[in-house]
Order: structure tokens, then sequence, then C-alpha cells
């Protein structure tokens, strides 16, 4: 369910510039939880 969620979502970002912008506020999540 998740997943297709997720995939979903992916699909509508991938047109969209806002992909970049997902794509640059996961990195930045993953960086803040390594650092903790």
């Amino acid at each position: 369910m998740l997943f297709l969620h997720l995939r979903t979502s992916y699909a509508i970002l991938k047109t969209n510039r806002g992909a970049l912008y997902l794509l640059c506020l996961v990195s930045c999540h993953l960086c803040i939880q390594s650092r903790c």
C-alpha cells in the first residue's frame, strides 16, 4: 500500500521539477539523521 503510494508520487514528481527538490529534502533528512 505504502509502496504503491510512493510509486505514484514518484511518477507524478518525475514529470515535475519537484523531483529534484524531493531528492534534496530526503538527502538533507538522512544527513541530519546520520549526524545524530
